[in-house]
């Protein structure tokens, strides 16, 4: 059972494809920017694992301040994509290990928890692990 305030309405005219990332990657990954510590001049954010929650919060710390935000992958594609998202940078995890990537803001989408632990001192990881709870 859903509340009924809780449904909304999808046109016929929107591809049950397009519909379903309203109810998670458009909410989830720029809610995961957005309220846990919105990003902010001079902040370097990273967004690690380039699905849909990964892209959506991605599009949003690129829109929402003048911060430096880095793309984590490990397909070449997501990480071209990324960069024509606006990503200053788009990096493999062993990229961000040789280069010392330490972001302020991890979204961790990749559904790995050690995913978060590349950060700068007093960082904020954010994680996104389907089925597992985050304290």
């Amino acid at each position: 059972m859903v509340d009924r305030r809780s449904i909304v309405p999808v046109g016929d005219d929107i591809p049950a494809d397009v519909a379903a990332l309203l109810g998670c990657a458009v909410l989830v990954g720029p809610g995961a920017v957005l309220t846990v510590r919105p990003p902010r001049t001079g902040i370097t954010v990273a967004v690690i694992g380039l699905g849909g929650v990964g892209v959506a919060a991605l599009m949003v710390a690129v829109a929402a301040a003048n911060c430096r935000v880095i793309a984590g992958g490990t397909l070449e594609t997501k990480l071209v994509q990324a960069r024509e998202l606006g990503a200053a940078e788009a990096l493999t995890p062993q990229q961000a290990a040789e280069a010392g990537v330490a972001p302020d803001l991890v979204v961790e989408a990749a559904g790995h928890p050690l995913a978060s632990s590349p950060r700068s001192p007093g960082g904020v990881p954010v994680s996104y692990l389907r089925g597992t709870h985050v304290p």
